[in-house]
């Protein structure tokens, strides 16, 4: 009798080993569902969290971009800045030579056909900043930071001037005939928001100049 007692109890033993066995196996493939499913949440997190942030620098930029084109319009109807033209609190137009007046925008963007490849070439001539939260800061949710350069890419005679004096548009203040032309002017505005995040905008602006 005790020697079936004790194969019944070795023969419990292994079942009981199985259990232990198959319960382990188990446990480890349901943590590592566990720290997939985990990881998986985080890197979705951070694509949607990227995916803000961009949008986010996108807008910065384009809001940028849209004051830029008023202010360049304004700049070249007035031939210079003046002493009376008032431009838009969240816009401010770089004093770059230091003599207190806002600069000529597009000087220091003008020199050599290869300069518009160079994206970090180009000077910034107008910051556009928004302080929505009234912080100090650009970090908000609502705030809005973006830096513009404008480039001034060609002259064209409109119909019916004399394009003997087209050249008098390459510079503020000198006149033309009664045709007028056509200034194009390259904007780029680079945005930024939290993180690092960047994005650039661009478009064509064309001013048309007349007497």
């Amino acid at each position: 009798m005790s020697g079936g007692v004790e194969w019944r109890s070795s023969g419990m033993s292994r079942q009981a080993g199985y259990v232990l066995a198959t319960s382990l196996i188990f446990l480890l493939v349901i943590t590592m569902v566990a720290v997939v499913g985990m990881q998986s949440t985080s890197m979705e997190y951070s694509i949607s969290t990227n995916t803000a942030l961009a949008t986010r620098a996108f807008e910065a930029a384009e809001g940028g971009r849209a004051a830029a084109d008023q202010v360049l319009d304004r700049h070249i109807f007035e031939r210079g800045w003046g002493d009376e033209v008032d431009l838009p609190p969240t816009v401010t137009v770089l004093d770059k030579d230091g003599d207190n007046a806002s600069d000529v925008l597009f000087t220091d963007n003008s020199e050599g056909a290869d300069a518009l490849l160079n994206e970090s070439a180009l000077e910034t001539d107008i910051t556009f900043r928004v302080d929505a939260d009234g912080d100090g800061k650009y970090t908000g949710d609502e705030d809005a930071k973006a830096d513009i350069m404008v480039y001034k890419t060609g002259v064209v005679a409109a119909t019916g001037a004399a394009t003997a004096m087209v050249s008098g548009y390459e510079g503020l203040g000198k006149a033309s005939a009664a045709g007028g032309a056509h200034i194009y002017f390259e904007i780029r505005s680079r945005g930024e928001a939290p993180g690092g995040a960047k994005a650039i905008t661009a478009n064509t602006f064309r001013v048309v100049v007349r007497n």
